[in-house]
């Protein structure tokens, strides 16, 4: 049984729908990742699993039980949570800490936005030993090639909507992927 399900999830801000029938699974110590321009519905759909924007309609299961009619805090309580992005950091605390952080907050996503590349790979290295933990992870990033190198799975959202999915290697070497997102 995934750890956790996205099922058929919509999000609207007033009359603009900003995720269409999203869905995808996260199994027990996978790192999945999604992946796609911005406003593409990434971040909203983090939103919804975190319960800091209401859906329209749809589902959300931790280990097959149903959590959107969770709040935040219950939902923080149970294991979900967002990492802060970009500039957003704590100065004084190390890469790993700060993605630590996000395990209790829910406020931020992509972790790498604005960051120098060193910090990038630093902050990269800190995901991929939480995920050999054995933390389950979505990751949204920008950067779709990192992204994609850390997945397992990946979902690429174009304008609120999953439009394909994949092993993260499969997709890193979709022509149509690399071309939309990877600039080859």
């Amino acid at each position: 049984m995934p750890m956790l399900e996205v099922e058929k999830v919509h999000v609207h801000y007033k009359l603009m729908e900003a995720v269409r029938a999203v869905s995808f699974r996260v199994n027990r110590g996978e790192l999945v990742a999604l992946i796609g321009s911005n406003g593409a519905g990434k971040s909203s759909t983090l939103k919804a699993i975190a319960g800091s924007v209401p859906m329209s309609s749809g589902a959300i299961r931790l280990d097959g039980e149903p959590i959107h009619g969770l709040g935040p805090e219950q939902r923080v309580q149970r294991g979900i949570a967002l990492s802060p992005e970009g500039r957003r950091l704590f100065g004084r605390m190390s890469v790993l800490e700060n993605l630590l952080v996000g395990a209790h907050t829910i406020k931020l996503d992509e972790p790498s936005l604005g960051i120098a590349p060193k910090v990038v790979a630093e902050i990269a290295d800190a995901i991929r030993q939480l995920n050999a933990g054995g933390m389950s992870i979505v990751l949204v990033e920008q950067n779709a090639r990192l992204a994609l190198k850390l997945a397992h799975n990946a979902y690429a959202l174009e304008h609120g909507e999953v439009v394909k999915s994949g092993k993260g290697a499969e997709l890193l070497d979709d022509p149509s992927i690399r071309k939309a997102y990877l600039g080859v």
